[in-house]
């Protein structure tokens, strides 16, 4: 993107922006996979345990730190990239 003339503020806005939305929409999907997941597991298991369940439990512990742990996955490939992006722009055109 420097090579076709976007400014360093431009790129880094975009890198921000990008990670944020992997990050949003994962967490999303992930949430609601999971809710769906657990409704069905427990209206499955309904029948087979006496007292039958009456709502998942919900793991808070696991689930805060799952977050965290995309958050810093997130974070750090987005430090990755702000590394390689400090190559000057004709050193990484001749490598591709």
């Amino acid at each position: 993107m420097t090579a076709l003339g976007a400014k360093r503020s431009q790129l880094l806005a975009f890198l921000r922006s990008e990670a944020l939305f992997i990050f949003v929409v994962g967490s999303i999907l992930g949430c609601v996979t999971g809710v769906v997941g657990a409704g069905i597991t427990v209206k499955l298991l309904t029948g087979v345990f006496d007292p039958p369940p009456t709502r998942p439990a919900v793991p808070w512990t696991y689930l805060a730190t799952a977050t965290a742990v995309a958050a810093v996955a997130v974070a750090s490939a987005g430090l990755a990239t702000l590394q390689a992006l400090r190559a000057p722009d004709i050193e990484t055109l001749h490598e591709l």
